[in-house]
């Protein structure tokens, strides 16, 4: 195989006509050069962008400060409205329950189911060691529910009844 070296020539290319010729020319007055600027002007240069910088990162700080603030505040007002949407919710809870529970609208209600008036009225006294007895031996035996509500109430009758005469 061949040298691939071998394949381009190494003769220069030749140069157009229309390009002119460019000459180095090295500078001799150095006089004429810009003026730099000094250490003092560079310094301020650099503190001023510092202090841009830092105004710019506190003015970014109170921005967020500030949609914080707001966003407490909107939640905030939510839960007072929220709070004072229940207090006002209880307190139709109490008017109903004010009027659900007058002794006049009860006794209506009695009335238009076909209910009267009790003729006597008769009260379970358990502070007596009596009673107290009573209860404590129906408790061992072994009855059940209803005849143990049957007991109690014949003898509240019987006491009711004793005491009418």
């Amino acid at each position: 195989m061949a040298n691939a070296a071998e394949a381009y020539p190494r003769t220069r290319p030749q140069r157009r006509e229309s390009q002119p010729d460019l000459k180095v020319v090295r500078g001799g007055n150095r006089s004429r050069q810009e003026p730099t600027l000094g250490f003092v002007h560079t310094l301020a240069f650099r503190f001023f962008c510092t202090v841009v910088v830092f105004m710019a990162c506190m003015a970014v700080v109170r921005v967020g400060f500030s949609a914080a603030t707001v966003s407490t505040l909107m939640t905030s007002q939510d839960t007072t409205a929220k709070i004072q949407a229940a207090y006002a919710a209880g307190s139709d809870l109490e008017v109903q329950r004010s009027v659900l529970a007058s002794p006049s609208r009860i006794q209506a209600q009695a009335e238009a189911l076909g209910m009267q008036p009790a003729t006597s009225v008769s009260y379970l006294d358990v502070s007596g060691t009596t009673d107290v007895q009573k209860v404590g031996a129906i408790s061992d035996t072994t009855c059940s529910l209803a005849a143990a509500v049957s007991q109690i109430t014949a003898a509240t009758s019987t006491q009711t009844a004793s005491a009418g005469e």
